[in-house]
Order: structure tokens, then sequence, then C-alpha cells
């Protein structure tokens, strides 16, 4: 009898240790299931954020969502792109703008929180830009001026030059005829 007892026991044992074994593999199957949801979108954005640190702005953080707090990263990154996107363009149109001549160019996206600070920026190049040009036309203008009293100037020097070679070419023509009389 006690060696019947110590056989249910030893079976009790191995059928616990076996049912163990087969819920740890269903628990592993599980979680590992779990966790590859879970970890896959993050290696993935992973993959992309170096893409994107890297300048690559076409990058679209398309996972699959597994979870809320991973679509609420997804969405998130998603929009800054975006915002980013929005930026670059904005400031290229306003240098090729700027650099095409024009400089009645304004931005046309709204910046916001630190990004302003370029917003900012650019506005002061244009106002700079625009002020430096209207100096150089009061200058352009003045030295226009200028020039056109000078050649007024120096014809009026050239007409009284004239007037004053011929009253010189009369006297010696007159000095002339004296001369000529008194011998």
């Amino acid at each position: 009898p006690v060696f019947g007892l110590y056989a249910t026991i030893i079976g009790l044992i191995l059928a616990i240790m076996v049912v163990s074994a087969v819920a740890m593999l269903v628990l592993k199957s599980w979680l590992s299931n779990k966790l590859m949801k879970t970890f896959l979108p993050l290696i993935s954005i992973s993959n992309k954020m170096d893409f994107l640190s890297a300048g690559d702005l076409s990058v679209n953080f398309d996972e699959n969502i597994a979870s809320a707090e991973i679509g609420v990263l997804v969405t998130a990154l998603n929009s800054t792109v975006e915002s980013i996107r929005l930026y670059i363009n904005d400031i290229k149109n306003v240098l090729k703008q700027l650099s095409a001549g024009n400089l009645d160019v304004d931005t046309e996206v709204t910046y916001q929180g630190d990004f302003n600070e370029i917003k900012e920026s650019l506005e002061s190049i244009i106002m700079n830009f625009n002020s430096v040009f209207t100096s150089l036309n009061g200058t352009a203008m003045g030295v226009s001026y200028n020039a056109q009293h000078m050649q007024a100037s120096s014809q009026e020097l050239a007409a009284g030059v004239t007037e004053q070679s011929e009253y010189i070419k009369e006297m010696f023509n007159s000095i002339e005829e004296l001369s000529g009389l008194i011998k």
C-alpha cells in the first residue's frame, strides 16, 4: 500500500510536470506572439527613424498597430514628419523667390513652437533685403541726380570756355590790328 501511494504521488507529480510543461509552452507561445506584435512595429519605427534622421522626409509610418500606445506614436510621428515637410517646402519657396529677385514674398505656413524662430528669421531676412535695396535705390537716385547736375555744370563750363576762347580770339585779333596800325 505504501508503494501504491508513492506510485500515485509520483504519477501526480509527473502529471503536474507535464501539465506545467504544456502550460509553459502555451504561455511561451502566447507571450512570444504578443511580444512580436508589440516589438515588430517598434523595430520598424526605429529603422524608419534612422532614415528620417538622415534627412529622408518621404518616410511614412504605416506600421500594423498592435496597441493604442503604438497607434499614438505612429500618429504623432506622421504628424511631425508632415509638419517638417511643410516647413521645408515653405522655406524652399521663400528662398527660391528671393533668389529670383522677388522681395515681395512671405511665408505661407503657420510655424509652431521652436519652428516659429525660423519664420521670424525668414521675415527678418526679407525685411533686411528690402531695406538694403531701398537704400541702394535711394543712393542710385542720388548718384543719378548728381551726375545730371555735373553734366549741366560741365555743359555750362564748356560754354563758358568756348565763350572765353572766342573773346580771347577777338582780343588777339584786335591786338594784331593795333599792332599793324602802330607799325
